[in-house]
């Protein structure tokens, strides 16, 4: 299962990518299904039936990473997508 607090990380992640001043193009709404649906895999694999932040936080990379679109400037600059959602990961307050 999936708790209404990692249903609201996961939403909150998704927001934060649309408001990057370094992305162009931010991930979905399909994004954030996929999240979750990969999340929920990651807790079965680990004996759990729900999921954990730290399935979200192991994902977030994997899962999002070709779906962003990354202004010119921040290539520019050597910043990666990954090293944008790395960013967003840490500002993004983990659900307790």
């Amino acid at each position: 299962t999936v708790s209404e607090n990692i249903i609201r990380y996961i939403t909150a992640i998704i927001y934060t990518t649309r408001n990057s001043p370094a992305v162009l193009l931010g991930a979905s709404s399909r994004a954030s299904i996929a999240l979750m649906q990969c999340s929920k895999t990651m807790a079965a694999f680990s004996g759990r039936d729900f999921v954990i932040p730290e399935d979200v936080v192991e994902l977030v990379n994997p899962v999002l990473r070709h779906r962003l679109i990354i202004k010119p400037e921040a290539q520019l600059d050597n910043v990666s997508v990954d090293d944008i959602l790395t960013g967003i990961v840490k500002k993004v307050a983990i659900p307790r």
